[in-house]
């Protein structure tokens, strides 16, 4: 994926509003009743003690807790533990996907045979002073980052985090959150020697008035059966579909787009619904929000009647915004970088 086009797509595309959608806000114990109805064939038993859970720490009913997790006076510390069993899985999938042909992995050379896949997801323990959550769902992330470590034998990849991943087999935990967060990416700053740009250039996007992500620099442990491992310094990047567009956008209701592809281009003849991917309101898109972009932007109108053109051009697409984040990313020099 295009990071420069992810974030036009995101950002600037005229939404549409449709209803939002929201998790259930439930306690942490949940009823016969509601166990029933997680399976159709038997009653989903958790049995665990949930010792460290608090409402302000774990519960979807906690206000979102920016001074903690995007703290910006110190790097915090992340620990991590995945069983043994879960960790080969992860490798597993990581060399079915981006293995080698006819050699192996560290400085091995050859070719991925996919760059475009889903990480698998296995549960974790995570760990923040001194304080547990509880089978958080973990994967790696990234796509031309990740196979491009990956390949070159770097062991620091990226992750994603999201705290209720695994609530249907582990009812309890419904709804888990890290202080209001359901999910959060753990950035590994690949090819940057600096390991600074992402959150510079984060923090000088919102300073533009430019919605973007709020980050913090965080070192990680990881043990998957030999004990704590340093991973190394990373950047804790805030979700766009969790909280961004909830706390930066007037309305949070329309829809978002994750592109991949020709058609993430906006250019004549590219426009391909598959090639973009809902990330809200998966269910009720109809893709005619880019559509219309797409079919203002290539009007003949464009030539024929200027005034016209820019007066469609505006009515579906914040073009105010999108010149003022164009302004920030040529003055940073961003190519698809941050």
């Amino acid at each position: 994926m295009n990071k420069l086009n992810y974030f036009i797509a995101v950002l600037f595309i005229g939404l549409i509003p449709l209803s939002s959608c929201s998790d259930d806000e439930d306690d942490l114990t949940t009823t016969d009743t509601e166990q029933e109805e997680s399976s159709d064939d038997s009653v989903v038993s958790d049995d665990e003690d949930y010792a460290d859970w608090t409402e302000a720490t774990h519960s979807n009913d906690a206000e979102l807790n920016y001074d903690v997790v995007f703290d910006q006076s110190q790097v915090l510390r992340f620990d991590i533990e995945i069983s043994s069993d879960d960790w080969q899985t992860m490798q597993n999938d990581l060399a079915e996907n981006l293995g080698y042909s006819g050699g192996n992995r560290p400085g091995g050379g050859g070719i991925a045979s996919s760059s475009d896949f889903d990480p698998v997801w296995v549960p974790c323990l995570f760990k923040f002073n001194d304080t547990e959550w509880y089978h958080v769902g973990i994967r790696f992330k990234g796509n031309s980052s990740l196979q491009a470590a990956y390949q070159s034998g770097n062991n620091k990849l990226s992750f994603k985090l999201d705290f209720d991943e695994f609530e249907d087999d582990y009812p309890a935990i419904k709804n888990q959150r890290f202080y209001g967060f359901k999910q959060l990416n753990l950035n590994n700053n690949y090819d940057d020697a600096s390991l600074m740009r992402e959150k510079v250039a984060a923090d000088l996007f919102r300073s533009f008035g430019v919605p973007a992500s709020q980050t913090t620099f965080c070192v990680v442990y990881v043990d998957h059966g030999n004990g704590p491992q340093y991973y190394g310094v990373y950047t804790l990047v805030e979700e766009v579909d969790d909280t961004v567009i909830e706390t930066q956008f007037i309305d949070d209701s329309g829809n978002l787009y994750k592109p991949d592809g020709d058609a993430a281009s906006f250019a004549y003849g590219t426009f391909d619904t598959d090639e973009f991917f809902p990330k809200t309101n998966e269910d009720e898109t109809d893709f005619s929000d880019l559509r219309s972009l797409y079919d203002v932007l290539h009007s003949s109108e464009r030539t024929t009647d200027i005034e016209t053109w820019k007066n469609n051009l505006e009515a579906v697409f914040n073009v105010d915004a999108f010149l003022k984040w164009l302004a920030a990313n040529t003055v940073m020099q961003n190519w698809d970088t941050y």
